[in-house]
């Protein structure tokens, strides 16, 4: 599986991904929380998942937020009182907006399994930017053009038209501060364009020589900072005076820029490292923050206060959330990585290594005590493939798939799933798990995975199942021919017994592709011989005959 990219709303709520496997591409929507140890975790069981039909189109997506009535308001914090949370109840909901060049824009809710809205975009030009505005509604840019929808009308409520010395639109940040509205508009150049006013206010032009588009737009304070695709650069302006104030060269080429707190500017690099800037006119970071795995990079950053949420990609999302006040020293996080590489084919599939995998007769339970053993691993975030392995009695797949909980039947099903999908053929234990897992845990599985995905390797499998029999066929009867032609020969050696024996042998001897028997090839012939020559006596009689049968008459006559 490979991540294209991922995405946290505003509150850290929810996290969004969009992944290509096995030829097939998805949204997955994971909805986040604290554990006990603060730290953000995703339940399995709550995940929704999407597939994309238009995966070759696609262009972005990002987090909308719609502000709830008041009623609705009402119900949300007496119904937090009720279950004892101290948290503030937010007066907002998310959605996620996906958009397609050919003028598709999908609307997704964490809260359920389908597309809630569709809009189709009738313009002559691709989409090519979508941001989320205020409330309620987003931004997409078609050519030189950039149109404002809500959630709920297919009609556009705004238009701004830009000038045609820009060019194709890669980056929008709609911005309101010191109550203004703004939108900062990226590609070849930057503008700042007033939505109260409905006017551009400034053009910056990319310096000579630095002519890639604008990737990333963000603004701390009034400081409006932006990045260009393979650029190490980061290029910063004032909006309120207009002008540009200077740049700062990083590390390494930047994915993308986030504002950190109040007052502070964050990156994450091409190689997955994310460095902080306090100070703006510091030439290097304050601090940065690395995997203590040089296979896993960071894909995505937000802060709340002094808070800071990570997320990275090792099979599925991660998350991490930190403490960054007053940090000066860089940080080591430790990712767990725990896959490995595997060379199959032309391709590179990160998997455990399935070959060490066997059997450990220490492992082996009771009936009733392998369901438990089961979601004890699964509670420690470890993979039970090998108790599975150890207890391959089909009785007790089915008692233990009855009895696991529907949230860790879906996990253990998801990574089931893996691993069918990449080599079906690998254990009949872990096809019997699938099949039972889905069998008696249908609706939450149906809820939470995308099962079209087992599909072509299910098919695959039964493409090769005529071809597997066949051969079964031939081999089983190439074994009797050898077993019965053994017999024969132990018959040889006995003669006083095996005369029957062989007669019999001869009778029920099976030849396989075509073979001829030398003996009775013999038997013809000389069948034939002993035919020819009865045919050639007979004559013989009938002439003798025809030939008394003369004289006598001739004698008559006489």
């Amino acid at each position: 599986m490979s991540i294209s990219s991922g995405k946290f709303d505003y509150s850290a709520r929810f996290y969004a991904t969009r992944t290509s496997k096995l030829g097939k591409n998805e949204i997955h929507i994971y909805p986040l929380q604290h554990n006990q140890k603060n730290q953000l975790i995703s339940s399995s069981s709550l995940i929704s998942s999407f597939e994309i039909e238009y995966e070759e189109n696609f262009v972005s997506f990002d987090w909308i937020q719609q502000e709830e009535s008041a009623k609705s308001n009402k119900r949300s914090k007496r119904r937090h009182s009720l279950n004892g949370s101290n948290h503030e109840s937010s007066n907002t909901s998310s959605y996620l907006a996906a958009s397609f060049k050919q003028g598709k824009i999908l609307i997704y809710s964490p809260f359920k399994k389908e597309v809630i809205n569709e809009f189709n975009i009738e313009h002559k030009n691709e989409i090519t930017a979508l941001t989320s505005s205020l409330s309620n509604g987003f931004w997409v840019a078609c050519g030189n053009e950039i149109l404002e929808y809500t959630l709920n009308d297919s009609k556009p409520k705004n238009q701004i038209i830009l000038p045609k010395s820009i060019r194709e639109i890669t980056s929008l940040n709609f911005v309101h501060i010191n109550g203004q509205n703004y939108m900062l508009i990226g590609g070849n150049k930057l503008i700042i364009y007033d939505l109260q006013n409905d006017k551009v206010l400034k053009e910056f032009t990319a310096s000579k020589g630095k002519n890639n588009s604008i990737n990333s737009i963000t603004i701390i304070d009034e400081i409006i900072a932006i990045s260009r695709s393979n650029s190490s650069v980061i290029q910063l302006y004032s909006l309120k005076d207009k002008k540009e104030l200077g740049s700062i060269k990083t590390s390494s080429n930047i994915s993308s820029l986030k504002k950190i707190g109040s007052s502070s500017l964050g990156l994450i690099n091409n190689n997955g490292v994310i460095e902080i800037y306090n100070d703006l006119k510091a030439s290097k970071p304050s601090f940065s923050i690395k995997s203590n795995h040089e296979e896993i990079g960071f894909t995505e950053i937000i802060s709340n206060q002094d808070e800071l949420y990570i997320s990275w990609f090792d099979f599925e999302p991660k998350f991490k959330s930190i403490k960054i006040n007053n940090q000066q020293d860089d940080i080591i996080i430790d990712v767990e990585h725990t896959v490995k590489n595997i060379n199959k084919g032309k391709k590179t599939i990160e998997i455990e290594d399935f070959q060490n995998l066997k059997a450990d007769p220490q492992l082996e339970v009771r009936e009733i005590e392998l369901a438990p053993a089961i979601e004890k691993q699964l509670k420690q975030q470890e993979e039970p493939l090998t108790l599975l392995l150890s207890n391959p009695d089909l009785n007790k797949i089915k008692f233990a798939s009855s009895e696991l909980s529907p949230e860790h039947a879906v996990e253990l099903f998801k990574i089931l799933k893996e691993r069918v999908e990449l080599n079906p053929s690998e254990s009949v234990v872990f096809n019997n798990w699938t099949k039972w897992l889905l069998l008696l845990h249908t609706d939450s599985i149906n809820s939470s995975v995308n099962i079209k995905t087992l599909t072509p390797a299910i098919s695959k499998s039964l493409k090769q199942l005529p071809d597997l029999l066949s051969l079964q066929g031939r081999l089983e009867m190439l074994q009797s021919q050898i077993k019965l032609r053994s017999q024969l020969s132990s018959a040889e050696e006995a003669p006083s017994v095996g005369k029957n024996l062989i007669e019999q042998a001869e009778e029920s001897i099976v030849y396989v592709n075509g073979e001829n028997d030398e003996a009775d090839d013999e038997v013809i012939a000389a069948g034939g011989e002993s035919i020819d020559e009865d045919d050639s006596e007979d004559e013989q009689d009938e002439d003798d005959g025809e030939e008394e049968e003369g004289e006598e008459e001739d004698t008559d006559d006489k």
